[in-house]
């Protein structure tokens, strides 16, 4: 498994941002990347910030706002497997 930051740092105030790269042993086409995003460790933090609040927007973002828009731009553009590549998928 080979980690490393997803952001520069300053980039996520509200949190940390993590890659991690996991391969099935040798096989390198079997393999697996995933961002993780996690609250600030200090309780105080996550509390002067709300951080709750900014999860909970993002969250609803990427499982319902972007595939709305996708279907939308789909459907009123004609285009046939448009994505939004700057968002996670």
């Amino acid at each position: 498994m080979d980690f490393s930051n997803a952001a520069k740092k300053g980039d996520n105030f509200v949190g940390q941002v993590d890659r991690y790269v996991v391969i099935d042993g040798d096989q390198e086409d079997r393999r697996l990347e995933v961002v993780v995003k996690l609250p600030p460790a200090n309780s105080e933090h996550r509390k002067a910030l709300r951080v709750g609040d900014f999860f909970r927007a993002e969250a609803y973002a990427y499982a319902k706002l972007l595939p709305t828009l996708t279907e939308y731009y789909k459907k009123n553009s004609g285009a046939q497997g448009v994505t939004f590549p700057c968002f996670p998928r």
